[in-house]
């Protein structure tokens, strides 16, 4: 031991006990997985020659696996003593022995600090149950539920069994059962491992480490839902359908055409008598100033300054120069050259001025007047050949139908498109309202019991916003299982759809890259195909058995039975 502290300087294996083959089977230790500290208490006394080569064939093997969490080379398959500590024939190991274990953690998992585990965890979701918590990376599942010896003993009493094929999870804690019942997603069998861990706090833990079969799959709960329905039930759906007048669906049109003619308008520079209007291009240089008494300019401010800032007038988003509507309302009407102090009300990027009322002295130093192309049959062509060229770009292309037609569209078989686009998007919105009332009725009907996880740090959700849609899932899966309807879902189809949407770029992007973790993309873009494909496959299962009605009926009383 002294010539490896010269070798290899003061070892931090926390709370490792080195000398493994001194010690019974059960006992024998590894790689601890919170962050190493001054080692405390390496066994003492004479060590032999042979006992030596063990300790520092255990040194080279805790070194050739630094970097990773955990160690799986001083684990141990179960050995005919230890068979009642893993009934699945897995691998445990015990950190942090001492002649006690400290108590148990406090009841309420939510206060519970757990052991330090892989730096990634972070990026999944967690979840913390009655008697367990857990979290989760690409590959591996982690649980932690709290240990203590009740009476002494230094032998953990901790069993883990992982049975028929990875599907099926029982963990006992001093006889009693901390987690069992289905799991939510397959484990890799054989690949579980238990140890004994020791929080910041000083609590004790036993955690389980197991592999996931398919990587990448983000696991939003541990065991199954438990799902309960009714033994009968009837949904009885009140909806009330739109229906569009012949005058409303003309105005629609009109509005749509006049949409098309500001985006496929003309600019030319204006003269210095024009005023301003919507749709216009300005150029913009900009100066912020206190606002003063009588909205009076006051001292010159370090903030809202821009020269040469193109705006569209009247637009949104990044074409309106992300200005709000106010300030575009003010500018209306301003000549080439011309400056106005217009009001502009600060937001929470400008810190300590946030919430205040600047005056921005807006010069308008170039000015691109809007002109519309007329309604005729060849403002139509126009039409058609920026939307067959956008249709090109796609991996469907033009349709075959629509060959040569944007040579030969008239003005009054745009406006016959338009309109069927227009009903079209009508009818979508109220199938979804359909859809909508169906998925409110069978959670009513159907119960759903479940620990779900808490969202990641970078996932969009909250906590009930996952919870619901985790609900959700689990109640469209459970009648589609019920009535028989998954073997209507084509896998390779579902798999083809998830590979497309990897190969679109992302908003802003012009080519779609591979991220950091490609299983974890894969998978997240089969469960959003999935769920869509399965959804329209319920909802349309049960759209069969309802009576709609259209705007001016009573209602439409819409039946679903399942037995």
């Amino acid at each position: 031991f002294v010539l490896m502290q010269h070798a290899f300087g003061p070892l931090e294996l926390h709370t490792v006990v080195l000398a493994r083959t001194m010690q019974p089977a059960w006992q024998r230790h590894g790689q601890q997985l919170q962050r190493p500290r001054s080692h405390r208490g390496v066994a003492a006394g004479a060590l032999g020659l042979a006992a030596c080569a063990a300790l520092f064939s255990n040194v080279l093997s805790f070194a050739s696996v630094a970097g990773r969490t955990r160690s799986r080379l001083t684990a141990h398959t179960t050995s005919a003593s230890d068979k009642d500590s893993s009934s699945s024939g897995g691998l445990h190991r015990v950190f942090g022995q001492r002649g006690s274990l400290v108590v148990a953690a406090a009841s309420s998992s939510a206060a519970w600090i757990l052991p330090t585990v892989d730096k990634d965890i972070g990026e999944f979701h967690s979840g913390r149950a009655d008697k367990y918590a857990w979290v989760q990376t690409s590959d591996t599942v982690y649980i932690f539920a709290p240990y203590s010896s009740k009476d002494g003993k230094e032998k953990p009493d901790v069993q883990l069994e992982v049975q028929n094929e990875g599907t099926l999870i029982r963990l006992t804690i001093e006889g009693e059962d901390a987690v069992k019942g289905k799991l939510s997603h397959q484990l890799k069998p054989g690949s579980d491992v238990w140890m004994i861990e020791e929080a910041a706090d000083g609590n004790a833990f036993a955690v389980v480490e197991i592999d996931k079969l398919v990587p990448g799959i983000e696991w939003t709960s541990v065991v199954q839902p438990n799902v309960k329905f009714s033994e009968s039930y009837t949904n009885e759906l009140q909806i009330e359908l739109q229906t569009i007048t012949d005058d409303e669906k003309n105005a629609a049109v009109d509005e749509t055409l006049g949409h098309l003619q500001r985006k496929h308008a003309k600019l030319q520079t204006a003269d210095s008598a024009y005023q301003a209007g919507n749709g216009d291009l300005l150029t913009i240089n900009m100066k912020g100033f206190e606002l003063g008494p009588g909205d009076a300019r006051g001292a010159l401010l370090d903030i809202a300054t821009a020269s040469g800032l193109k705006l569209t007038l009247g637009a949104s988003g990044q074409a309106g120069a992300g200005l709000l509507p106010e300030v575009h309302q003010q500018l209306v009407g301003i000549k080439l050259n011309e400056t106005r102090d217009v009001k502009v009300t600060l937001g929470s990027r400008a810190g300590s001025l946030g919430g205040q009322t600047i005056l921005c002295a807006m010069t308008c130093t170039k000015l691109q007047q809007q002109t519309l192309l007329e309604l005729t049959d060849e403002f139509a062509r126009v039409v058609k050949r920026a939307e067959q060229m956008i249709q090109a770009g796609t991996m469907e292309g033009i349709p075959e139908e629509e060959y040569g037609r944007a040579d030969t569209i008239t003005l009054e078989e745009l406006r016959g498109e338009i309109a069927t686009e227009i009903l079209y998007t009508i009818q979508k919105q109220e199938r979804e309202a359909v859809y909508n009332m169906m998925e409110a009725e069978l959670l009513k009907a159907i119960e759903v019991d479940c620990d779900w996880a808490t969202p990641s740090l970078q996932s969009r959700n909250d906590a009930e916003k996952l919870a619901h849609g985790e609900r959700l899932a689990t109640v469209l899966n459970a009648v589609a299982q019920k009535e028989g309807l998954l073997s209507r879902l084509d896998e390779d189809k579902i798999q083809k759809r998830a590979w497309d949407s990897l190969g679109e770029p992302k908003p802003g992007e012009t080519v779609a890259e591979v991220g950091k973790d490609p299983a974890r993309e894969f998978q997240t873009a089969h469960r959003k195909v999935f769920r869509k494909e399965q959804r329209e496959l319920v909802l349309g299962w049960l759209e069969e058995r309802v009576a709609v009605v259209a705007k001016g009926a009573v209602v439409a009383q819409a039946r679903a039975r399942v037995e």
